[in-house]
């Protein structure tokens, strides 16, 4: 009777289907793989992991693949993929060099959560792509700009360095002090243009070097199409039954043998 009873009642629960995808990150160059599941790899992918499925980029998705309406239908659809997202390490080496991740997304559709799963997988791919070409671009503007205002300086004192180079001997002792003066002040500024356009120079190299040798996101296995419900589990839900009644008989018998 437990059994039986077990088994309907996990009848009385909606099923969730679980999509699962599989990650791997590794260095681009095949002939340098990155060393297997570290502390600090797996830190790096969860923060990778969060912003790339902040409520921001998950509305924009969301939106995009036009998965609920706007409103309040999107707001529940972004608090249930954060609650029934997960995305967990391969604890255990296996065939593999580099660290592997999997997404899981449960859904109570097996097709939703097949594709939400893979929308998930796609954001993480995107923001492991996005994260340091932004640092580098927003660095590359910043200097860009800074050797521009430098530059037009320069300029600008050539230009009064001129006016009183075409008086010569005929300056005046106070027009002799400004002359001297914009010397001093074009040469520092000679000097400091040419400062910003080594770090520019630095920088290039730089973010030409991290492209070459940072790890990238690639999807292993793709987000699965899940076949049965991952919850109830039907048979678990039975031997749980089976063992109440079990317990329970025990119970009454002693009882009622003392």
């Amino acid at each position: 009777m437990g059994l039986l009873a077990g088994f309907l009642t996990s009848f009385l629960f909606s099923p969730r289907y679980t999509s699962q995808a599989t990650l791997l990150e590794k260095s681009p160059n095949e002939n340098e793989p990155a060393a297997f599941l570290s502390i600090d790899i797996a830190d790096q992918f969860e923060l990778l992991a969060q912003e790339a499925l902040s409520t921001a980029h998950l509305r924009d998705a969301v939106r995009s693949l036009s998965l609920a309406k706007p409103g309040q239908q999107e707001d529940k659809l972004i608090e249930a993929i954060h609650d029934h997202v997960t995305v967990t390490p391969q604890n255990t080496p296996g065939e593999l060099t580099a660290p592997v991740f999997y997404v899981k997304y449960s859904d109570h559709s097996p097709a939703r959560a097949q594709k939400i799963c893979q929308m998930l997988t796609a954001l993480i791919v995107e923001e492991s792509l996005r994260g340091r070409e932004q640092h580098f671009s927003s660095t590359h503007e910043f200097l860009m700009r800074q050797i521009e205002v430098a530059k037009a300086r320069v300029a600008v004192i050539e230009r009064e360095l001129t006016k009183y180079r075409k008086k010569g001997k005929n300056r005046s002792a106070q027009e002799e002090r400004k002359y001297r003066g914009l010397l001093r002040d074009y040469e520092e500024a000679k000097k400091f243009y040419r400062a910003l356009a080594q770090k520019q120079t630095q920088a290039e190299l730089s973010m030409t070097l991290e492209e070459g040798q940072r790890l990238r996101v690639f999807v292993l296995l793709p987000a699965s199409l899940p076949e049965a419900p991952a919850f109830p589990n039907r048979v678990l839900c039975g031997v749980g039954g089976m063992a109440s009644g079990l317990v329970v008989g025990i119970f009454l018998a002693v009882r009622k043998n003392p």
